[in-house]
C-alpha cells in the first residue's frame, strides 16, 4: 500500500515536470537549503539563549521575536522538500539517512511542544534569568537536532 502510495507520488504531473525540466529541481534545492539556513541560523540563536551561552542579557521573550521566522523558514523547507521528495519518493523513503532526518525533525518537533507545554508556561518567572535546567537540555536537544538534520540532508544523495 506505501508503495503503491509513493508510485502514484512519483506519477504526478508535478513530479514529472520536477523530473523533466533542468530548473526545477536546483531552484527547489537552493530554496530548500536557504530556507533551512533560516531555520537552523534562527533556532541556533533561541537554542543558544535557552541553553544560558548567548545572549544572556536579552530576555527569552526578545529572543524569541525569531519564532515566526523558524515557522515561516520551516514551512518553504517543508514545502520544497516535499517537491523534491515526489519525483523519487520509493528512493528516498528507502535511504537511512532521509529515514533519520524525518525522525530528527519529528524529535525537534516533539522537544519543542514539550518545551512549550512545560518550562515556558513559566516563562515570565525565568525571562529576563538563567533558563530552568528544562529549558537549558530542551535547547540542547532543539540544537543537536537541527545540526543533524542539516548533515545528514548532505549525506542523502550519498547513501542509500
Amino acid at each position: 500500500m506505501l508503495q503503491d502510495l509513493l508510485t502514484s507520488l512519483e506519477d504526478l504531473p508535478i513530479s514529472q515536470e520536477i523530473t523533466d525540466n533542468p530548473i526545477w529541481f536546483p531552484l527547489l534545492e537552493a530554496t530548500h537549503v536557504l530556507s533551512l539556513g533560516l531555520v537552523v541560523g534562527a533556532v541556533l540563536f533561541l537554542d543558544l539563549r535557552l541553553m544560558g551561552l548567548f545572549a544572556r542579557s536579552e530576555s527569552v521573550t526578545r529572543a524569541a521575536r525569531v519564532i515566526p521566522l523558524i515557522w515561516i523558514a520551516f514551512a518553504l523547507a517543508l514545502i520544497s522538500g516535499a517537491l523534491m521528495f515526489a519525483p523519487a519518493a520509493t528512493r528516498y523513503l528507502a535511504n537511512t539517512a532521509f529515514q533519520v532526518k524525518l525522525g530528527l525533525i519529528l524529535l525537534a518537533g516533539l522537544n519543542m511542544l514539550l518545551l512549550h507545554q512545560g518550562a515556558w508556561r513559566r516563562l515570565a518567572d525565568w525571562d529576563e534569568g538563567a533558563p530552568p535546567i528544562l529549558a537549558r537540555i530542551s535547547g540542547a536537544i532543539s540544537l543537536l537536532a537541527w545540526i543533524a538534520v542539516v548533515i545528514l540532508g548532505r549525506l542523502v544523495p550519498f547513501t542509500q
